[in-house]
């Protein structure tokens, strides 16, 4: 995280939450937006972990390819769902950054 933050974004941040999100084979993420006051301020950053082909991420409508070995910031405040039809899992670690200039004191 630090090493992406350093290389990518403001220094004096802070990150607020981060955690590794499975989806199941199978499993569906509904479309929405996500509403929690802090997502308004901060970057989403995805880091693929573990995925198949049959991943099917949706941002505004339109599908988003995640191969393992990049990153990636969502914008959560448009409408975005996942579809997993796959027959693994799939793991991202996900964690929000907020700016110093968006860091209310």
């Amino acid at each position: 995280m630090h090493k992406i933050l350093e290389d990518h974004y403001p220094p004096g941040g802070t990150i607020i939450r981060a955690m590794a999100a499975r989806l199941e084979a199978g499993g569906v993420i509904k479309p929405h937006t996500d509403k929690h006051p802090s997502f308004h301020h901060g970057h989403r950053i995805h880091i693929p972990i573990y995925t198949n082909p049959r991943v099917r991420f949706m941002i505004d409508g339109r599908p988003q390819k995640m191969p393992i070995g990049h990153v990636y910031e969502i914008n959560n405040q448009k409408q975005h769902s996942v579809m997993n039809k796959g027959n693994e899992g799939r793991i991202n670690f996900i964690f929000d950054y907020i700016p110093p200039s968006k860091i209310q004191r």
